[in-house]
């Protein structure tokens, strides 16, 4: 009947009848343990010298019930839910880490990647340092510190007599105009997305040309 257990005297190894075929349940001379169902460790203790076979899976079962999986998929290590319905940690082979919930630390975050203010950056909202230390992120596509405006990146236009789009820009503003423009409606100003700045000329200047200087952060 399924469940008969059988001794096999050529290497005294126990064998389960599954219905359809002989399954080993003892560890055979080679140190091997096959068990067909689930095995219990009244101790709560499992010891493992080799590695886990591609696709194996361990699971965790705590006091309460609830279990936790921990796989090898593909070379990377993942923490599986109970119900099986969502990654919930991973590592893959070159040391990434990947949590779906909050990352909570009750010490000190030691951030060793590097960078240097005003350089490009891919993807937006990475974070990292200095050489000093300071605490830079990624924004726009550049390393820019914290609460502040890359002014490496501050872009200088030179307008005269006539209207300059000068594009889409977080904020612009004019540094100046030549006497001629006071007064005569020369200003910086932004229209739907872009930034525009325009000059024209008093009447009394000779010839009557006018210029106006803006600066951008973009």
């Amino acid at each position: 009947p399924v469940g008969a257990v059988r001794m096999t005297l050529d290497n005294g190894r126990a064998f389960m009848w599954t219905g359809g075929a002989w399954s080993a349940l003892a560890v055979d001379q080679n140190g091997n343990l096959t068990v067909p169902g689930t095995l219990t460790a009244a101790g709560g203790k499992v010891i493992a010298w080799n590695a886990v076979g591609e696709g194996g899976v361990l699971q965790l079962v705590g006091a309460n019930g609830t279990s936790m999986y921990l796989e090898s998929n593909n070379g990377k290590f993942r923490l599986v839910n109970s119900p099986w319905s969502a990654e919930i940690f991973s590592v893959d082979q070159s040391g990434n880490v990947v949590a779906n919930g909050r990352l909570t630390t009750n010490e000190y975050v030691q951030i060793n990647g590097t960078a240097t203010e005003g350089t490009a950056c891919s993807p937006n909202g990475l974070v990292g340092r200095d050489g000093t230390g300071l605490l830079l992120s990624c924004q726009s596509g550049s390393w820019q510190k914290q609460g502040g405006e890359n002014w490496n990146s501050l872009q200088f236009f030179t307008v005269t007599n006539g209207t300059v789009n000068l594009g889409p820009k977080k904020v612009c503003w004019s540094l100046g105009m030549s006497d001629c423009s006071v007064n005569t409606g020369s200003r910086v100003y932004k229209s739907g997305a872009d930034w525009y700045a325009t000059a024209s000329g008093a009447g009394w200047c000779a010839p009557a040309s006018g210029t106006i200087y803006a600066a951008c952060l973009p």
